[in-house]
């Protein structure tokens, strides 16, 4: 393969220079693409990696993509390579002669053959979100086979349901081999449901840490002790499974509050006139001689 890619290098390398994009630090650019020939060539290839990388990102021109792609084949790393190889067939990164599309094709096929594929099968939820390495999440739905293009080797395979339930495995799968994976979600505990409401439509509603919501919030939840809050003040509820717990946020809580702060005041204020009226009458006094008399 290594005589193959240098062959190719020098084809691509042969592009006019009129076809190649103008860049403001072309010059750092190519002593890096120089720099990253040589430790190709010396086989440090995850070094000469990083310059291509950091060559292209200066100045995208169709060598440096090229022999960039050429180092992913050679780290095996083909997806990655189909990408850049796909990018230069369509002269994002300037034109190609009959010969080098020519080239290019070949090298696309040639990397195809070297993606291996993960078919996954989740069960346990109708949907389950699955990722594979560092690739963003792929939705799965039960009953299902989603095929993953990966390179060969080892992959991290994670997944959970919408309702948090999880599930990770491995899986090792060579080059142009599909290894099946089967996504098997631990069984969903029992729920219980909370249920706040409040007079207010729009009132704020919120159970800790899980959702908010205005005039009324329901949530079924796994069991487990949560805080809720409304407007003027906050619980804590113990969840049971299969249990509905429910909370009102409302003006009757005030409004009984009210309530006895009248009987109280009505309390004290029929305390304040006994008294006015005791303390109205006459007074009296024992007197050794008359008896009692009145002052």
């Amino acid at each position: 393969m290594v005589w193959r890619l240098a062959l190719i290098a020098a084809l691509l390398s042969a592009a006019p220079a009129a076809a190649q994009p103008t860049c403001e630090d072309a010059g750092r650019a190519r002593r890096l693409f120089e720099e990253a020939r040589d430790q190709a060539s010396a086989r440090r290839l995850a070094r000469a990696r990083e310059l291509y990388l950091e060559s292209q990102a200066l100045c995208p021109r169709v060598p440096t993509a090229f022999n960039l792609a050429s180092t992913h084949l050679l780290l095996g790393q083909p997806t990655a390579a189909i990408a850049l190889l796909e990018a230069i067939e369509s002269e994002s990164l300037g034109p190609l002669d009959p010969t080098q599309r020519e080239v290019v094709r070949g090298l696309v096929r040639e990397a195809q053959g070297e993606v291996a594929h993960l078919a996954i099968r989740a069960t346990g939820a109708p949907t389950v979100h699955v990722q594979v390495g560092r690739a963003p999440p792929t939705q799965v739905r039960a009953g299902q086979v989603e095929r993953v293009a990966v390179d060969p080797g080892r992959h991290r395979v994670r997944a959970h349901a919408d309702d948090g339930r999880a599930f990770e495995t491995e899986a090792e799968v060579g080059a142009g081999e599909t290894r099946e994976v089967l996504v098997t979600l631990p069984a969903a505990q029992p729920q219980g449901r909370i249920v706040l409401s409040a007079d207010d439509e729009d009132a704020a509603l919120e159970i800790v840490g899980v959702a908010t919501g205005t005039g009324r919030l329901a949530r079924a939840l796994s069991p487990d002790r949560y805080q809720v809050r409304g407007p003027g003040r906050e619980a804590t509820i113990d969840l049971l499974a299969g249990r509905t717990e429910r909370v009102h946020f409302g003006a009757s809580e005030d409004l009984t509050l009210w309530i006895w702060l009248g009987v109280g005041l009505a309390v004290v204020a029929a305390g304040a006139i006994t008294a006015g009226i005791l303390l109205s009458q006459p007074g009296y006094e024992d007197d050794p001689v008359w008896g009692r008399v009145e002052l």
